[in-house]
């Protein structure tokens, strides 16, 4: 039956029935489906978010991880120059003599060692690194000795390019000449001779201990 052949109460239950419905619709539309739909907007912003959080935190790892193997190849190399090339922990004196004199005598030159009076460095009655804010202070301080000589221009040359060869990490200052005795081309020389050494034990105890990451 088309809805033309059907009598007046007929037709009026059909669009009641048919309001029903698109109510129903309404309904289901504006409590069920409206609300996931902002949910499903919601997550697909939090999910944008989360990547965004997700990329950012595997750069930060990677970035540490680089980091890390940077300090570890660091460590190992200042660990190196530390036993080769700067004074030791203990008998600092006697490594600095056995350093200056080996120079001294293949030059045939007779030296003076004496370990420098005073302190060459801004004196801190902290102990412990830690203690100090950042760039306060710096890591290293000289180990200075003092280095008597009487000899000629050229002899002096001579000695301070083999320092420079086989001494490295040494620096020289405050060189004083004065005429010297009998023997007008001899002058009486005094230098300072200095290397760096670690300001606090602990500084070299952590790059011992980060070079050690390395074989493991």
């Amino acid at each position: 039956m088309s809805f033309s052949e059907m009598n007046k109460e007929q037709k009026q239950l059909v669009v009641l029935a048919v309001m029903g419905l698109v109510t129903a619709i309404s309904v289901v539309s504006n409590m069920i489906i409206g609300p996931a739909r902002e949910d499903a907007a919601e997550a697909s912003v939090v999910i944008k978010e989360k990547k965004a959080e997700v990329a950012t935190g595997e750069a930060v790892l990677i970035r540490d991880a680089r980091n890390q193997r940077d300090i570890a190849d660091f460590s190992v190399v200042l660990k190196e120059v530390h036993e080769e090339f700067l004074p030791p922990e203990s008998s600092t004196y006697i490594w600095a003599v056995e350093k200056l004199s080996l120079i001294a005598e293949e030059l045939d030159m007779v030296i003076k060692v004496r370990q420098h009076p005073s302190a060459r460095y801004r004196v801190t009655s902290r102990v412990k690194s830690a203690d100090l804010a950042e760039d306060t202070i710096p890591m290293w301080i000289p180990y200075a000795t003092d280095v008597d000589m009487n000899a000629s221009f050229a002899k002096l040359q001579s000695y301070l390019n083999l320092l420079r060869e086989k001494v490295p990490y040494a620096s020289v200052s405050r060189i004083r000449i004065s005429a010297g005795g009998q023997n007008p081309e001899e002058h009486a020389i005094s230098l300072i001779v200095e290397w760096p050494t670690f300001r606090f034990p602990e500084d070299l105890e952590w790059i011992q201990s980060e070079s050690e990451k390395v074989k493991e």
